[in-house]
């Protein structure tokens, strides 16, 4: 991308090129930017990119799971009735989640 003008950024840390959500902005000066600026054709863009977006708690949907005796864990959807295949004890769902 940064070849054509284009600086890809990881939605959730500008400062990184790689990640799961990723954006892009335009260089300035760059391939595209001077493409557009030459030509007659206009492209209106704007950044999906707000400080809401990075600062909306999103609903969580992991949660961990404890084993009620050797105390092992695991991440899995709310609400599931797993056993622990070490000791043969239920996991007990834990307080924290993670998205």
């Amino acid at each position: 991308m940064i070849s054509v003008g284009l600086q890809p950024i990881a939605a959730d840390n500008a400062n990184k090129m790689t990640g799961q959500k990723m954006t892009h902005v335009i260089i300035k000066d760059g391939h595209f930017d001077k493409l557009i600026n030459e030509s007659s054709f206009q492209i209106r863009y704007y950044s999906a990119m707000t400080d809401r977006d990075q600062t909306v708690n999103k609903k969580k949907n992991k949660v961990k799971y404890t084993c009620s005796q050797c105390g092992s864990h695991v991440w899995g959807k709310p609400q599931l009735h797993i056993t622990c295949s070490d000791c043969k004890n239920p996991f007990a769902e834990d307080e924290e989640r993670e998205s």
